[in-house]
């Protein structure tokens, strides 16, 4: 992971009481990245529309340098893939997807087809990714402790 430049699609989870304890910038700065760049595709999107949005995002991309773009797949669909197999030609693209158990037939198996690399918390659905000979591994979930910690329960489920 030495010497590689990340771009991290990441939503702004900061006016969010929950934040589902993943932090991929810790943990790829961590792994030694030499430079992990938080993309607020969200925002963009929401500021630009979704056809300026992407080139923006794509121009952030080529200014910085960056190898690698990893995206998190959630429930929604924020961009046509069609935009992910476009920067496929030219960086190397990691999809992690959550919850591909419920949501592969209605988005991650779309997504995934314009990934080099899917990463999933969910061993039989790596097989599933590979069924549609999709680059998939299995990785096991992680959070960051600090949010997931038990004091973090009691302060903030406490009755």
């Amino acid at each position: 992971m030495r010497n590689l430049r990340i771009g991290l699609f990441q939503r702004d989870l900061s006016k969010l009481s929950y934040q589902m304890g993943l932090n991929f910038n810790k943990i790829l700065n961590l792994a030694g990245a030499e430079l992990v760049l938080p993309i607020y595709y969200s925002e963009i999107h929401q500021k630009y529309g979704h056809t300026l949005g992407s080139n923006i995002i794509k121009d952030i991309a080529s200014k910085n340098n960056l190898d690698v773009l990893f995206f998190c797949l959630d429930f929604n669909f924020e961009f046509s893939p069609l935009v992910f197999n476009e920067l496929k030609r030219k960086y190397f693209l990691v999809l992690y997807v959550g919850d591909d158990e419920h949501i592969f037939n209605r988005s991650a198996i779309y997504y995934a087809q314009s990934f080099d690399l899917v990463l999933t918390p969910c061993p039989f659905t790596a097989y599933r990714y590979q069924l549609y000979e999709i680059n998939a591994k299995y990785m096991t979930e992680f959070f960051d402790e600090l949010q997931f910690g038990l004091f973090y329960w009691n302060l903030v489920f406490s009755f």
